[in-house]
C-alpha cells in the first residue's frame, strides 16, 4: 500500500483492512470522549451525588477539580478535539479511496491533518500535567534522587 500500488484483490483486502481499523480508532476515542465528558460532569457535580452547579454554589461548597488539574483538563479536551478531527478526516480519506478529492488535493491534509496535531501537541505543551500538577522544583527531586543513591551504594551525599 505505501508504495501506491493498489490493485486487485489484495487492494480491497488492505484497504477493507485499513478503512476497520480507522473506524475502531474512531469508535474508541469518541469512547474516551465521552467518558471523560461523564467524569468531568460527575467532579464537577459534587461526590455527595447532587446534580447541578447551582446546588453546589448555594452550599458555598465547591466539589470541582483542583484549578491546576482544571488547566490539564482544558488541555486535554482541546486535543483530544483536534485529534477527533484528524480521525474523522482520516477515515473519510480512506473511505473515498485513492481516487477520491482528499487523496488527489494537498490542502486538505494540512487543514484537517497536519494543523490540528500540530495545534494538539501545542496545546499538551501548554497545559502539559508536569508543569501545572508538580508540587515539587526538579531541583527537590535530583537532591531526592541523589540522597536515595547516595544511601544505597554506601556513600552519603556531600
Amino acid at each position: 500500500m505505501a508504495s501506491g500500488n493498489w490493485q486487485g484483490s489484495r487492494k480491497d483486502a488492505g484497504t477493507a483492512i485499513l478503512i476497520t481499523g480507522l473506524a475502531c480508532q474512531l469508535a474508541t476515542f469518541t469512547l474516551y470522549l465521552v467518558v471523560l465528558t461523564l467524569f468531568c460532569l460527575r467532579v464537577g457535580a459534587g461526590s455527595d451525588g447532587r446534580n447541578g452547579n447551582q446546588e453546589i454554589s448555594r452550599s458555598g461548597r465547591d466539589y470541582g477539580f483542583n484549578p491546576l488539574v482544571k488547566q490539564v483538563i482544558r488541555g486535554m479536551w482541546i486535543a483530544s478535539i483536534l485529534v477527533e478531527i484528524r480521525s474523522v478526516y482520516r477515515t473519510i480519506e480512506f473511505a473515498t479511496g485513492v481516487d477520491g478529492y482528499l487523496f488527489r488535493h494537498e490542502w486538505p491534509l494540512w487543514v484537517f491533518e497536519a494543523i490540528p496535531i500540530w495545534l494538539a501537541l501545542l496545546m499538551l505543551g501548554v497545559w502539559h500535567p508536569v508543569k501545572w500538577l508538580q508540587q515539587k522544583r526538579r531541583s527537590q527531586f535530583v537532591e531526592k534522587y541523589a540522597r536515595t543513591a547516595g544511601e544505597q551504594s554506601g556513600q552519603l551525599p556531600q
